[in-house]
């Protein structure tokens, strides 16, 4: 082989191993993995007064109920801590000690399969892990038990720096999802977990859309953090813009402590603003580039909105400006 023909091929070797390298570097702004020393406010199961098995996992405690689901902590075979849904009918079943046989209200069904379907697709340091359920179970979703509790408890308490990197770990863990083509729908603080080391998880994938899965969202919202659209059919369709609208509306409120809109009047109040074209801010948020940047993102219009990548990005590069 010629001089010149080995000067090109080790130049061309050269040229491969420095793509390597830059294709493995951490970007300059990544956030991801980053935990939070936060005065947490975990929450405090109930013990049930008889325990039971299910699929592998002895429940333990009580939880909560929800619209669709009850709550309860468990422990598989390993000794690890879930969060298992259980339809309410279900769950007054198994806590009579009968068979796992009962009729569950559709819509339930629906939200747990819609959020189990979410949760297959996603893998991702920031969204809750899924966990394991037999072919022949009967109908129940175990998810990453998070010691720590949600958000919601912390609104108004939160340094704004600490507010900042929660938006921007939850805004990549949503431009994940919408990838995968998950929208979250139900974006707000209590949807936003704590692991033991204080590691942010977004959680409820119940009220998700999914494509190429037919029947969409339950249309079904939370005050105080949806979007015109979701609210009101002739505001727009609703996708991946509502979830950057709803972040927004939770970075507003772990700020100031309180929603965009009072609750007893939130759907007149979004509707006002729809009608005139932009959203009022009555609290001072201190910092300016944040202001800017919730304005831009609580816009009523949603092709004016940044997508999810955009705002994840500007506010990973707020966070570290903070720094």
């Amino acid at each position: 082989m010629a001089l010149a023909e080995i000067a090109k091929t080790l130049t061309e070797i050269e040229k491969t191993l420095e793509k390597r390298v830059v294709s493995t570097k951490t970007p300059k702004h990544s956030v991801a993995d980053i935990v939070l020393t936060l005065n947490f406010k975990p929450p405090q199961p109930k013990p049930l007064p008889r325990r039971f098995e299910l699929g592998g996992y002895e429940y333990r405690s009580l939880l909560g109920a929800g619209g669709f689901a009850v709550a309860v902590l468990a422990v598989d075979k390993l000794g690890r801590s879930w969060v298992l849904k259980i339809p309410h009918t279900l769950f007054y079943v198994l806590f009579a000690g009968a068979e796992p046989t009962a009729t569950i209200d559709p819509r339930e069904l629906k939200a747990l399969q819609r959020e189990y379907e979410a949760l297959r697709r996603l893998r991702h340091p920031h969204i809750v892990k899924l966990g394991h359920r037999g072919k022949s179970d009967p109908p129940y979703l175990a998810v990453e038990f998070c010691e720590n509790g949600s958000a919601a408890p912390l609104a108004g308490r939160l340094r704004f720096r600490d507010v900042v990197l929660i938006g921007a770990q939850t805004a990549d863990a949503l431009a994940y999802a919408h990838k995968q083509g998950v929208v979250h729908h139900d974006v707000k603080p209590g949807n936003l977990l704590f692991t033991r080391e204080g590691l942010l998880k977004v959680s409820d994938f119940g009220a998700a859309w999914l494509a190429g899965v037919s029947g969409g969202s339950t249309r079904v919202y939370s005050r105080g953090y949806a979007a015109p659209e979701q609210v009101f059919a002739d505001a727009g369709d609703v996708g991946p813009w509502s979830d950057v609208w709803m972040l927004g509306a939770t970075l507003y409120a772990l700020t100031v402590g309180g929603t965009i809109l009072p609750l007893s009047s939130y759907e007149d109040g979004l509707r006002m603003a729809w009608r005139r074209g932009r959203l009022v801010f009555e609290a001072k948020l201190g910092n300016t580039g944040f202001k800017r940047l919730l304005r831009e993102v609580l816009t009523v219009e949603v092709e004016d909105r940044p997508s999810m990548v955009k705002l994840r990005d500007r506010l990973a590069e707020l966070y570290f400006e903070l720094s």
